[in-house]
């Protein structure tokens, strides 16, 4: 069996800052299963997201091996913004009042992320360019930050829902035709709830077939 933290990472929310709120599992006893226990974890999942080149990856692994302090500093800070991304977008899709406390201090990353970024002209369309420092290891954060600004300022933030299993807690956009996707993926957490209310049948009616012969 795979173990959680080494297998690929999964896409399924639809946005960037939602698919990395989404490395760890959000049980409702207590977060496990984290995918991002080294900064090596964090490149891995950067480089799959489309953030880093090859070449840029192996720079920030190469700085990281030898600066491994500011490596545990830049993973924690990442960590830091990947629960106040997950606070701010879990009370959005339970529609609840999201925390002063917790968008203020995700206001205040983002800033500081967008503070090192510049927009640019690529053809006939307009893009943001981030000032990079190829040894920075604050870097890969700031992407995803200014996705979850986007998303806040956007329509989409409407369609932001959690999955219905207590004990996944995965975020994602529901663009669903109807808009009645619960489960981050029917192949994992809506099987799973499948095959137990089919179990529950079961039981149920082996339950009423003892008492009826009774």
């Amino acid at each position: 069996m795979l173990d959680f933290a080494t297998r690929p990472f999964e896409w399924i929310a639809g946005d960037l800052s939602l698919n990395f709120a989404n490395t760890i599992t959000w049980d409702v006893d207590a977060p496990r299963a984290d995918q991002l226990d080294r900064y090596r974890d964090f490149v891995r999942w950067a480089r799959e997201a489309g953030l880093l080149t090859p070449e840029s990856s192996a720079r920030l692994l190469e700085t990281a091996e030898r600066e491994t302090e500011r490596a545990r500093g830049a993973l924690e800070r990442a960590l830091t913004a990947r629960r106040l991304i997950r606070e701010v977008f879990h009370a959005r899709a339970s529609e609840q009042l999201v925390p002063v406390e917790t968008l203020d201090a995700l206001s205040t990353r983002i800033a500081e992320g967008l503070s090192l970024s510049r927009i640019v002209l690529r053809g006939e369309r307009f893009a943001r360019e981030w000032t990079r420092d190829p040894t920075d290891l604050d870097q890969v954060i700031r992407p995803v930050l200014s996705a979850a600004a986007d998303l806040l300022l956007s329509e989409r933030v409407a369609l932001v829902r959690e999955c219905a299993n207590q004990h996944c807690g995965w975020l994602f956009l529901d663009e669903s035709r109807n808009h009645m996707r619960r489960w981050c993926d029917m192949r994992v957490c809506g099987s799973r709830a499948k095959a137990r209310r089919h179990y529950a049948r079961v039981v149920e009616r082996e339950s009423w077939g003892v008492d009826r012969g009774a």
